[in-house]
């Protein structure tokens, strides 16, 4: 089973197409947003070591996928963290959406 997190900040217009169409796929998932739970936020954004939104954190039993979206073109691809993390970096919404 996995437990699915995004972090998202208000009006941000990538992050209300993520929630949109995981919704519309029937994806079941929390969302976080920035601006409430700063904190939190910034936790995910040392794990995932980015300050890009949105950010999608899959838990697993024993490892944490994190998926973002981001405009630099040398944080594409994926990236092998310490402590069981995985980080994928896409261009778009789209792109990170066929990779969850």
């Amino acid at each position: 089973m996995k437990n699915i997190t995004i972090a998202a900040l208000e009006g941000c217009t990538l992050c209300s197409a993520l929630i949109e169409e995981l919704k519309v796929r029937g994806v079941i998932f929390n969302v976080v947003y920035a601006e409430q739970d700063p904190s939190l936020c910034d936790s995910i954004e040392a794990l995932v070591q980015t300050n890009h939104y949105p950010i999608v954190i899959i838990k697993r039993e024993d490892k944490i996928d994190a998926y973002y979206v981001t405009s630099r073109s040398t944080e594409l691809g994926t990236r092998y963290l310490p402590s069981e993390v995985t980080v994928h970096a896409f261009a778009s919404v789209h792109s990170l959406l066929s990779a969850i």
